[in-house]
């Protein structure tokens, strides 16, 4: 058998264990898991699982260079990367940043091909640097890298328009794929990261910079002078407020705000360091809105 039928092989049996782990268990309750449900999942998994069928190495590569840009605080891991990379013959790095200000600034430079993105850097971290980067280049392809697989940290990079995202720890030929694969236009997430993703939709809670942009629209900042208070792109604090209307389900940033305030007053919590369960936040604002609703009057 071929690499690239293995490959093809690979895909299906992945496809089919995506299908066994979303099926409805025997304790399901009928009326909260309707059809819509297991679409919605369905569709998620295969999408997740298309994006692990990364090519063979060798297969496809175009007559250019990959130009890499790597941002990375860490000396060792920095140039780790910059041996793995100047192996390659396809591969080529351009530049190298240690923090979320320089990479914006070389990526206006250079305009690489992909981007490896440290999720912790000093100062503002990798998710925020990556949506900076892609206020402005919308199509930029860029990869976090870290050291944690918190669901959490992964769907905040993925939702925030990461072309991938790995371990760290993953082997050279490995990452060395997931480069060539993003380059080609398509996403990776490993299919054990993916599958855990596809349990978990819709129940993302309000991350930590989100409850600041919250807190600060409270208190009466403009979009402009958060972004200057908590040291990030205007088009990131934009990127936030779009995050807080959706999942909050207001209709503008000061609703946001009066949604989460009620909801905090109720459990007690006044917009402290806790962050609430986005579902409960929601059931919070449907039942304000009965409450709020005129009476009929017969």
């Amino acid at each position: 058998m071929s690499e690239y039928s293995l490959s093809l092989c690979l895909g299906s049996m992945l496809q089919l264990l995506a299908l066994v782990s979303i099926a409805p268990s025997s304790e399901a309750v009928p009326s909260q898991l309707g059809p819509s449900h297991y679409q919605h999942k369905l569709a998620f998994s295969n999408e997740m699982i298309a994006l692990y069928n990364y090519p063979i190495e060798g297969l496809g590569m175009g007559s250019q260079p990959i130009r890499i840009l790597s941002v990375e605080d860490h000396p060792v891991f920095r140039e780790g990367l910059s041996t793995i990379i100047a192996s390659q013959p396809d591969m080529i790095l351009v530049s190298q940043a240690t923090n979320a200000i320089e990479a914006l600034a070389e990526f206006r430079r250079l305009r690489p091909d992909v981007t490896l993105m440290d999720f912790r850097l000093p100062g503002t971290n990798g998710t925020d640097a990556l949506i900076a980067i892609r206020g402005e280049y919308p199509h930029a392809r860029i990869v976090m890298l870290t050291t944690s697989d918190s669901d959490g940290e992964i769907r905040r990079a993925m939702q925030a328009g990461a072309s991938g995202y790995i371990l760290k720890s993953m082997p050279k030929n490995e990452l060395l794929g997931v480069i060539r694969t993003v380059h080609a236009g398509r996403r990776y997430l490993p299919p054990e990261v993916a599958a855990r993703l596809s349990e978990h939709l819709g129940e993302d809670d309000l991350t930590d910079r989100e409850l600041q942009v919250l807190r600060l629209i409270r208190d009466g900042y403009r979009n402009k002078q958060i972004a200057d208070q908590l040291a990030i792109a205007e088009t990131t604090v934009n990127f936030h407020i779009k995050n807080l209307v959706d999942k909050l389900q207001a209709n503008d940033r000061t609703h946001a705000v009066t949604i989460a305030g009620q909801c905090f007053l109720r459990a007690g919590l006044a917009m402290r360091e806790t962050i609430p369960s986005v579902t409960a936040l929601a059931h919070c604002s449907k039942r304000m809105e009965k409450m709020l609703r005129p009476s009929r009057s017969f």
